[in-house]
């Protein structure tokens, strides 16, 4: 597109600037080359993290068979963890056996994750748990992010959001007890966390403000405000933001304050949102839901309908130039772990 200002007096242009070429963002391919790995025999993924093709890992609760129950005596073995090398799973327990909630990696020797609730650190030699009971502090953690291990945040239950700065663990006010389900960010002062309450009839947008955080949108029955019960946030930039929730997917622009429903062939609720940059989002939820937005167009992965004869409830979705991994669970098949390793 080519621009130019011209000043008109008189029905006349009197004065002209030099034009200006903007260059749009071209679409982005849908096609995507799929494997699907099914882990243990009871479980669900919560959350993945790539890093390249040849490592991924996955976090939540796996469950695999123990013949002589010589774990626990139960016959069954508990995992929070899988990690892909390229050729096969290896599946891992970080601390114990408790479901991990979320993951975030600096680098090999520098990763957190959400164990029920609570952040534990991997420094490259040994993991640390951080109890915020302990600590005084009030919170149970749900999603994490972060730029670096020392400027991690952790929201979750009861609209809680704790800020780690390297040293010390801190509360921050939020000014809700909505549930905090998702935050992204762009640098230190560009972050948004989005929440549902437990029965979603409320829905809240926090964005950081300095040392604070304000609502820029809440939903509530009847408000007839659009959108709401958001599970997820994603962004590239600090005019809009993406989400998706039960109403689907929303677009918010962050100028005028307005949130629309995205359109497109997915009709289930959504549970989690990333991409690469605007012309590259994947959104995922219930019903087997696997969509790609290319810049112009979403795009919907029929193959995963019913598969198995069942529907998928994909939980997390993990987007880099080259790979897309999404995790999840087969409810109706006693909650098995499923993931989907796609290749561009």
């Amino acid at each position: 597109y080519e621009y130019r200002v011209d000043l008109v007096d008189g029905g006349r242009v009197r004065v002209s600037s030099e034009s200006v070429v903007v260059h749009t963002l071209d679409t982005t391919s849908h096609e995507v080359r799929w494997s699907i790995d099914t882990l243990g025999i009871a479980g669900w993924i919560s959350d993945a993290w790539v890093v390249d093709e040849d490592d991924i890992w996955v976090v939540g609760k796996i469950v695999v068979p123990d013949p002589d129950s010589s774990w626990n005596g139960t016959g069954y073995e508990d995992f929070n963890a899988a990690h892909w090398d390229g050729e096969r799973w290896e599946l891992m327990r970080i601390v114990n056996s408790d479901p991990i909630f979320g993951i975030w990696c600096f680098s090999k020797d520098d990763m957190w994750v959400i164990l029920y609730g609570y952040p534990v650190h991997w420094d490259g030699n040994s993991w640390t748990l951080y109890r915020f009971h302990n600590m005084g502090i009030d919170a149970s953690a749900l999603a994490l992010w972060g730029t670096s291990s020392s400027d991690m945040y952790f929201v979750g239950l009861n609209g809680s959001i704790v800020h780690y700065d390297g040293k010390d663990f801190e509360k921050q006010e939020s000014g809700t007890d909505i549930d905090l389900r998702g935050i992204w960010g762009l640098d230190r002062e560009h972050i948004w966390v989005v929440g549902t309450s437990r029965d979603h009839s409320r829905s809240i947008v926090l964005q950081k403000e300095g040392n604070g955080w304000k609502s820029i949108y809440y939903t509530q029955p009847h408000d007839g405000k659009p959108g709401g019960s958001y599970f997820d946030v994603w962004t590239d930039r600090a005019t809009r933001l993406y989400f998706n929730g039960l109403t689907g997917r929303g677009l918010m622009d962050l100028i005028t304050g307005e949130v629309e429903k995205i359109d497109g062939p997915g009709q289930w609720a959504g549970l989690s949102i990333m991409g690469t940059k605007c012309n590259d989002i994947f959104a995922v939820g219930y019903g087997s839901e696997v969509l790609h937005f290319n810049g112009k167009s979403w795009h919907l992965y029929r193959q995963f309908q019913e598969l198995y004869s069942t529907y998928v409830e994909w939980r997390c979705v993990y987007v880099t130039k080259n790979v897309v991994v999404v995790g999840g669970i087969y409810p109706t098949l006693q909650w098995l772990p499923i993931v989907l390793r796609g290749y561009r």
